[in-house]
């Protein structure tokens, strides 16, 4: 059967970023009479690409991924959570945070009814459209082949744990938006949230990482600042890290320690701050992109000292 040619090699490029993937059987050749829209009129109709990514929520906490259902239709182009005993999940401590592949084409129904203008005007040109959407549908209109559609299992709403994923989740969300970005030359504004296309629906309301609800704008953040060292920034814990943030003075780092670190035991907070780990409003509440700012910032600070010695 032919392939879409034009993002079949996607997998490669989410492995190379270190995202956990698996590709249902058959997602190459789905869908076969779906094609994105700029593969209309080519020679070889398998060549088309969207022009950017949907996030959506399964509104619910726990999702068995699929090709097609019992209607020949594909829900997503992709699913994305905690992979554990043959479906993917929100919650719980076992499990390998997971990119399933469904569909190297478009799926048939996962955007529904949108307003043109972000697909339009916004995604064409990577510009970020700050959303919510706030206009009505497009008469007739159907954004379903011009996004490459990603369906993350979390609840999506209501309490804070409903809205939280685990962070190695969350991480894995950033760099495949972050290999996508490469595969098909996007930006990073070229992400957007199913609330983004259309005012009927919410943002993805799945992270933690920050007090904004339109969760779509850290994720998009997030991409922009590199993705890759995502776990790594969020695990800086240990009384060294807390030490050099709380004793640096270089203007552009705001905040003690504590907001840019964790709590793994090494850091005596009530002796060194007189606030215990839990009573303060700031712990641990830095986004990536804050720690990535926070590193840079420091680092320029080191470099000009170095410099004028």
């Amino acid at each position: 059967m032919p392939v879409h040619i034009g993002t079949i090699g996607l997998a490669e490029a989410l492995r190379d970023h270190g995202v956990h993937t698996t590709e249902l059987a058959g997602w190459r050749e789905n869908q076969t009479n779906y094609f994105w829209t700029d593969s209309d009129d080519t020679h070889d109709r398998y060549a088309g690409v969207p022009n950017g990514a949907a996030w959506h929520h399964t509104v619910s906490t726990r999702y068995v991924p699929y090709v097609k259902n019992a209607k020949g239709q594909t829900k997503a182009c992709g699913w994305a959570g905690i992979w554990r005993d043959g479906a993917l999940w929100q919650y719980g401590d076992d499990g390998v945070a997971t990119y399933v592949l469904a569909s190297a084409g478009p799926a048939n129904y996962s955007n529904g009814a949108n307003n043109r203008e972000v697909i339009d005007d916004y995604l064409p040109t990577g510009v970020r459209f700050n959303g919510p959407q706030r206009k009505p549908d497009t008469p007739g209109f159907y954004g379903n082949r011009y996004t490459w559609t990603t369906e993350v299992v979390a609840r999506g709403h209501g309490t804070a744990e409903q809205m939280l994923l685990r962070d190695d989740v969350y991480e894995m969300i950033v760099n495949a938006g972050l290999a996508m970005c490469q595969f098909f030359d996007w930006s990073p504004y070229q992400h957007v949230a199913h609330s983004d296309l259309s005012r009927r629906k919410i943002d993805i309301q799945i992270s933690n990482h920050g007090s904004d609800p339109y969760s779509i704008s850290r994720i998009q953040d997030d991409i922009a600042a590199g993705g890759s060292g995502l776990m790594w920034l969020n695990d800086m814990y240990d009384s060294s890290w807390m030490t050099w943030f709380n004793d640096t003075t270089i203007p552009g780092v705001v905040g003690e320690g504590r907001y840019y670190c964790s709590n793994d035991g090494t850091y005596d907070f009530a002796a060194k701050t007189g606030v215990a780990w839990g009573d303060g409003p700031i712990d641990g509440k830095a986004s990536y992109s804050e720690k990535v700012h926070a590193y840079n910032v420091v680092f320029s600070g080191f470099a000009l000292a170095l410099d004028q010695t």
